[in-house]
């Protein structure tokens, strides 16, 4: 994941000097990442469990490895180090995405969660159609109108990280509309200093938990910073 940090902050500000020095880093990141790549593309949620009866493959953790792979080469490509191999490990990885759906979450069904939900069309792995596809299949399990995005579908609490990063797949997608629509809710998930809090119970209407974590405004500020194209990295997550 730190491919896209570094490269973000490099579209930030150009500092060349500052992506060349973190370079080291995340290619041994990426390199020892794909060392746990299955030949059918999937790649395994931690080193102890590859290869045994624990393994398995996250999808939105998979989804993720795919827009780090994505960052990851530009920078190659920017460091004038380009790394064929990532390219096929990317091609291999998104084959398995999109055709291979057994490969992912086959120890535990994660489909009452909402990053599992969107996150192929976060990172882009799917095609335009295909990703609207996917989005509205399941929108009626995970939107509420006016309020947000689900975390878990079978829960009656919409989270601020997770709206947002809806919020971003949207966008990617040309949605501004609906994507608008549900960053406005959000200003509503806001304490009085304008922090977002974690999220909204919405059946007993109450802020829960009270927490306002630093992922959250993370995500509030990508996500507003896409909407609104303020900073010179704000098409990072959107573009495709």
């Amino acid at each position: 994941y730190p491919a896209v940090a570094l490269w973000h902050r490099y579209r930030l500000d150009n500092d060349l000097t500052f992506a060349r020095r973190y370079w080291p880093m995340v290619k041994s990141a990426i390199d020892f990442v794909l060392t746990l790549q299955h030949p059918e593309g999937d790649i395994s949620w931690s080193q102890e469990a590859f290869g045994t009866g624990a393994d398995d493959a996250v999808l939105a953790g998979n989804a993720s490895i795919f827009k780090s792979l994505d960052c990851g080469l530009k920078l190659a490509d920017l460091l004038g180090e380009p790394q064929p191999a990532w390219r096929l490990a990317k091609d291999r990885l998104s084959c398995a995405i999109r055709n291979a759906p057994h490969r992912f979450d086959r120890l535990q069904d994660r489909s009452d969660f909402a990053m599992d939900w969107y996150y192929p069309a976060l990172a882009g792995v799917l095609s335009p159609g295909a990703s609207f596809a996917r989005l509205e299949a399941r929108a009626p399990r995970f939107a509420v109108l006016g309020r947000g995005c689900r975390c878990v579908a079978s829960e009656p609490w919409v989270t601020v990280a997770e709206s947002c990063e809806l919020a971003l797949a949207l966008l990617s997608l040309g949605a501004r509309a609906a994507a608008c629509a549900l960053l406005d809710a959000q200003l509503n998930h806001r304490d009085g200093d304008g922090a977002f809090w974690m999220g909204w119970q919405f059946a007993e209407q109450i802020v829960w938990p009270r927490e306002r974590p630093t992922w959250t405004q993370a995500a509030a500020i990508l996500a507003f910073d896409a909407r609104l194209g303020a900073s010179a990295a704000s098409d990072v997550l959107i573009s495709r």
